[in-house]
């Protein structure tokens, strides 16, 4: 991690069990009776025992045949942490959400948070998934940001945070609904696993950074 210094603050969030109190994946399943086939293969890949882009998949190929506006509708409605929800609201200038999830799945999340989104692009037809056309690069959106002067905090809690918190500034491992993936274990600045504490982080570093 490097030193925020007197840059200007960036917090970049995780999506799924960062900000969501459930995980979207088994609660689209949950939802339409295919809990079996997809809560195994997500706790293996949020764990990190199977690769990111090979759980995602296959667990995207278990769901593709679903309705995307069923979908996309049903998880406006996914519950949220509601206190992270209001920080981001009033810092939607400084926040960004970058998720795995597909743009068209989750896009309705931004008028819960009011900031903007990165996200993966699926490959559509007929209302359907039949593929991934594009997976978000967290890492990217880090080092994007920090190339254009900005001190950047990452919030996550999976395996494919990792490479985007080892070169953010500030990383926290959140273990809010579940516990974070080791490889976070091993790099984060800090741990939360109450969003309490982590508003309260949340408040402090931007007080470090703007000292009355």
């Amino acid at each position: 991690m490097t030193q925020q210094g007197t840059r200007s603050l960036r917090f970049v969030f995780d999506l799924d069990g960062t900000l969501t109190r459930a995980e979207t994946l088994p609660f689209i399943a949950a939802h339409f009776g295919l809990q079996a086939q997809i809560d195994d293969l997500t706790r293996a890949t949020v764990a990190g025992e199977v690769a990111f882009e090979d759980g995602f998949a296959a667990r995207v190929a278990a769901l593709g045949h679903l309705s995307v506006r069923e979908v996309a509708t049903l998880l406006r409605d996914v519950p949220v942490f509601e206190g992270l929800a209001a920080f981001i609201r009033g810092h939607a200038r400084s926040c960004v959400i970058a998720t795995g999830n597909l743009e068209c799945w989750v896009a309705g999340l931004r008028d819960v948070f009011g900031c903007k989104m990165h996200m993966s692009e699926a490959e559509l037809a007929k209302d359907r998934v039949i593929g991934i056309r594009r997976l978000v690069d967290k890492q990217a959106i880090v080092q994007h940001l920090q190339a254009a002067g900005h001190s950047v905090i990452f919030i996550g809690d999976g395996a494919n945070d990792v490479a985007a918190m080892r070169v953010a500034d500030v990383g926290i491992a959140a273990g809010l609904v579940h516990a974070p993936a080791r490889g976070l274990l091993d790099i984060c600045d800090h741990l939360v696993t109450e969003e309490a504490a982590l508003l309260t982080l949340l408040d402090e570093l931007i007080k470090r950074q703007h000292p009355s």
